[in-house]
C-alpha cells in the first residue's frame, strides 16, 4: 500500500488546540468516539488504529466546529433530523482529512483507491465520499481526465443492485449486441 512522507497530513490535535477542545483516549470496549460540547472534550476509543483515530477524531472535531450551526441547533430542538447532522459532519471530516490539493496529488500519482487512501492515510470509503461530494469549484480543480483515472466506483455503495452502463467510452461486448436487441422492441 502507497505511504504518504514528507508532505503535511491533517493533524487532530492541531485543529483541536485551535478550538480549544481536549481529546482524551479511553478503553471503551468498542471503537466509538464521543463529542461532549459541554466540556469541549472528546474521548475516544484508545485502541483504534491510526488511520481509524485520525477519522474518528476528525468526526467529532468535525462536529465541534459546526456545533453552533444552524443544522445542529434545528436538530437539538428537535426540528431536524440526527442523519443530516451526522451528513454535514461527515462531510466537514472528510473535507479536513483530504484537502482537495492533496486529493489532486494522490489522484495524480495512483489509480486505485487503497493506494489513494493508504497515501492520504484515510480508509477507501472516505476517498469515494470525498470524490462524490466535491464542490462546483472542487470539480474545476480535479478535471475529468484525473478523477476518471482512478476505480473509485469499484466497490463503492451504489444505490442499485445492478449496473448501469450510460456512456460509450470504452469498448462493451454488450454494445456489439445492442443493435440487434434494439431491433426486437421496434
Amino acid at each position: 500500500m502507497a505511504r504518504r512522507s514528507g508532505n503535511k497530513r491533517y493533524d487532530a490535535r492541531v485543529q483541536a488546540a485551535t478550538l480549544g477542545v481536549t481529546i482524551g483516549h479511553v478503553g471503551f470496549a468498542a471503537p466509538i468516539v464521543i463529542w461532549q460540547p459541554k466540556f469541549r472534550a472528546i474521548l475516544v476509543t484508545a485502541d483504534l488504529t491510526t488511520v481509524d483515530r485520525r477519522e474518528a477524531l476528525a468526526h467529532a472535531l468535525a462536529h465541534a466546529q459546526l456545533e453552533h450551526s444552524e443544522t445542529v441547533r434545528k436538530a437539538r430542538a428537535g426540528r431536524e433530523s440526527r442523519q443530516r447532522v451526522e451528513l454535514r459532519v461527515y462531510e466537514l471530516a472528510c473535507r479536513n482529512l483530504i484537502p482537495i490539493a492533496h486529493l489532486r496529488d494522490a489522484l495524480a500519482r495512483y489509480t486505485s483507491v487503497e493506494d489513494v487512501a493508504g497515501w492520504l492515510q484515510v480508509n477507501p470509503d472516505t476517498v469515494r465520499y470525498r470524490l462524490q461530494y466535491l464542490s462546483h469549484t472542487e470539480r474545476r480543480v480535479l478535471t475529468p481526465d484525473i478523477v476518471n483515472r482512478l476505480d473509485w466506483y469499484a466497490d463503492a455503495k451504489y444505490p442499485l443492485p445492478v449496473t448501469c452502463i450510460w456512456t460509450n467510452s470504452a469498448p462493451l461486448p454488450a454494445y456489439r449486441k445492442l443493435p440487434e436487441v434494439l431491433r426486437r422492441f421496434r
